[in-house]
């Protein structure tokens, strides 16, 4: 059994020490050490690029309403999952149509404790948004390609899959409240997951699955690179006046904090782009160079983010080392920035769609430098869109349909990050590699 990364003394007294307290402390050392250095073989981030293209690579299909047909079991769901792996490799999951789910929503807060402690700001089953109807909550999606049933996560066939194995998760506030949130609590309700530590200085919680001895691990990381709040690095920077929320990021350096834990893990999921198109607002940024030197002239934020990501890319691309390293790693889209979210409709129009494709530049532009990155063949990354079928999901969101919140980014939970994770869950199933 692989124990967590990270445990307090007295969950390691009750499960044991020596291997999981060797291993925890040596992360702590390499963490100490080589937190503000380059990895070894990072040395260069890739051109800077171009802003990127304002079109969408792919087709869109627009989404009529339906209705999902028949309740299904545990065993017939990993049936199907299997036959999709079979006849269906390498089907398109981002064309298709939103169709409402009996079987939806997958948990609430009694079947998922972890709710309320995660997902803070984006739980919406209580009164904090105040919504009108739930149907929100009741849609799954049908990808043209992949037969005739909606993806649907089937957490105990992948717990059985990743048994003795340890998960990470890495990325930004759709990340932590919410994709984790909707895998942590699916995966909960198969089998109750227990979380057994948070650790501050790396910003690292951890969760285990007792029955499977799988390890979940989420590291708050928006930048998926080193970055620094620290008021006397900014001073250091000669930033004027720093203030609240100001923030160097490393363009050269892949935050350590996650990246230390590669070769322990074997699955990753990141993913980020919340936080990069701040800059210069009421959030500032500021770019450095591998030594947290200043950068001079400052890149602008889609030239920033390019080089970044690249240096990303080719953090998980390495080749696997005897110690370890043996993962496969999904990064997942932005979704779209849904402007004007604010509506009643419960699933978007096709006029409503095409409105955004024209004129969400900004969604765009994220993804489709997302893509060019991620997307590459012979690569260990995989490139997970969820963007296209987000895109018709305004409903979804926490400021739709007259809320007091005006947040057109972030979904409510339960709802669309558990289709995230469907659409997670059937790319991983098709994967050759499994």
């Amino acid at each position: 059994m692989q124990l967590p990364l990270n445990m307090s003394m007295s969950t390691r007294a009750n499960r044991g020490s020596g291997p999981a307290d060797a291993l925890r402390r040596a992360f702590e050392e390499k963490k100490l050490s080589f937190a503000r250095e380059m990895d070894a073989s990072a040395t260069s981030h890739g051109d800077w690029a171009s802003d990127a293209a304002a079109a969408f690579g792919e087709g869109y299909s627009t989404v009529p309403r339906g209705a999902a047909e028949g309740n299904e079991t545990a065993s017939a769901q990993a049936r199907r999952s299997m036959r999709l792996v079979r006849g269906k490799r390498g089907c398109s999951l981002t064309t298709g149509t939103w169709v409402l789910d009996s079987n939806r929503p997958a948990y609430d807060e009694q079947t998922c404790p972890h709710l309320k402690e995660v997902a803070t700001t984006t739980n919406c089953l209580g009164s904090r948004y105040s919504r009108p109807n739930s149907d929100w909550m009741g849609y799954s999606w049908r990808a043209n390609e992949c037969g005739a049933q909606p993806l649907r996560f089937d957490a105990r066939n992948f717990l059985e899959k990743m048994r003795n194995k340890n998960i990470l998760f890495a990325g930004d506030s759709l990340m932590w409240e919410g994709f984790f949130p909707a895998f942590l609590c699916q995966v909960h309700r198969a089998s109750p997951a227990r979380k057994v530590s948070y650790d501050s200085r790396f910003k690292q919680t951890t969760w285990v699955v007792d029955e499977f001895a799988v390890t979940l691990i989420h590291v708050w990381s928006p930048f998926l690179m080193d970055f620094s709040t620290d008021s006397k690095v900014l001073k250091r920077l000669k930033i004027q006046n720093p203030a609240l929320g100001d923030t160097a990021v490393n363009l050269f350096q892949p935050d350590p904090n996650w990246t230390l834990l590669l070769p322990h893990v074997h699955l990753v999921l990141l993913q980020s782009a919340t936080h990069w198109p701040n800059a210069d607002k009421w959030l500032r940024r500021f770019f450095t160079s591998r030594k947290w030197q200043m950068l001079d002239p400052q890149p602008n934020t889609f030239d920033a983010y390019t080089g970044a990501m690249n240096a990303v890319r080719q953090r998980l691309s390495r080749k696997p080392s005897r110690r370890g390293g043996r993962y496969v790693a999904y990064f997942l889209s932005a979704p779209p920035r849904l402007a004007g979210c604010q509506n009643t409709v419960k699933i978007s129009p096709p006029d409503h769609v095409a409105y955004l494709r024209s004129k969400n530049a900004q969604s765009k532009i994220w993804f489709r430098t997302q893509k060019q990155i991620f997307g590459r063949k012979q690569s260990r990354v995989r490139f997970l869109d969820i963007t296209h079928p987000s895109l018709a999901r305004a409903d979804a969101m926490i400021g739709s349909q007259g809320t007091a919140s005006q947040d057109c980014l972030h979904p409510c939970l339960p709802g669309l990050p558990d289709n995230w994770v469907d659409f997670f869950y059937a790319a991983w199933l098709g994967d050759k590699g499994f």
